[in-house]
């Protein structure tokens, strides 16, 4: 369906292998019991629930700007954080082996308990069709759709079709201070400033392309940093000293699933040099160290 309507391209998507279990094997559907399956439907029948209430909420919100004549005015940005949660084990936190059909079949409404996080299984459903899940910075886990409207003010096609430009979570400020037409500070109560990270897209909703850049991110021992056509995905050691670098064509491989670093190793470098200079600037990886290593520190002392 996702490829009938044009949102994803085929030829440069396609399914990656699903993460293995503990066991080092890969899960099959055929394999679960009809208890587990039920399980599982509940779930993705939850979260498909939860997209119908946002849109019946989000149309009587429309409804009222249009009213009250606020509508033209008002820009609409609408996105989600991260991709589905295979956090707490494959029933998403759930006692399971407690559970009746009837415990299932409630599962989420006033009468049961809570849904949970989606588990690894139903994660990867809903992550199709890309690698990992939150926590982790493969597309999976980090990218989203976002979806924007400003009644009057795009380009027919920006507003009628899929823009595949990159952008970031921090290329809202400058965007929302652009539209406002408010100007950035220098300084807040005597306190200066530091230039905002990100670009304004509104350009892209004119149907012209923004500055061409490098977007970086970071979560724990990952680190990524990408652009139009290449993704830089790396990863530290248990010791964080070293980081295993693997590379990603995107214009031929979103999937993430062929690493080319071997093929262009003078992108990798640049890419790498950019994040280095990137992590300088602001302390990432020793943010992390200084934290986890606090933590460590702790439990032994509570032990």
């Amino acid at each position: 369906r996702m490829v009938k309507l044009g949102i994803i391209n085929p030829d440069t998507l396609k399914l990656p292998a699903m993460e293995q279990g503990k066991d080092g094997e890969f899960p099959r559907w055929k394999e679960f019991s009809d208890k587990e399956k039920r399980l599982f439907k509940r779930k993705l029948a939850i979260t498909a629930a939860m997209v119908d209430i946002i849109d019946q909420e989000t149309g009587k919100l429309i409804a009222f700007l249009k009213e009250t004549k606020q509508y033209d005015n008002t820009v609409f940005i609408f996105l989600s954080d991260n991709g589905a949660s295979a956090e707490q084990g494959i029933y998403g936190g759930l006692p399971f082996e407690e559970m009746t059909d009837r415990d299932i079949d409630v599962l989420g409404t006033r009468e049961g308990m809570p849904g949970g996080a989606s588990g690894a299984i139903v994660a990867a459903v809903q992550n199709v069709p890309f690698r990992g899940y939150k926590t982790s910075l493969w597309d999976g886990g980090m990218h989203t759709s976002m979806i924007i409207n400003w009644p009057g003010r795009m380009n027919k096609h920006a507003s009628d079709g899929y823009v595949r430009t990159p952008v970031s979570i921090y290329d809202l400020a400058p965007t929302v201070f652009a539209a406002t037409g408010v100007k950035y500070p220098a300084e807040i109560n005597g306190r200066k400033l530091k230039p905002m990270d990100g670009v304004s897209i509104l350009p892209i909703l004119k149907g012209k392309p923004i500055t061409k850049r490098n977007i970086r991110y970071a979560y724990k021992s990952e680190q990524v940093i990408r652009n139009e056509n290449f993704k830089l995905f790396g990863k530290r050691d248990k010791k964080g000293k070293e980081t295993q670098w693997q590379l990603f064509d995107l214009s031929k491989d979103e999937s993430e699933i062929s690493d080319v670093i071997k093929q262009h190793p003078e992108v990798a470098g640049e890419m790498i040099s950019v994040w280095n200079e990137f992590d300088k600037d602001v302390g990432i990886v020793s943010g992390y160290d200084d934290y986890f290593g606090g933590k460590k520190k702790e439990k032994k002392r509570k032990q």
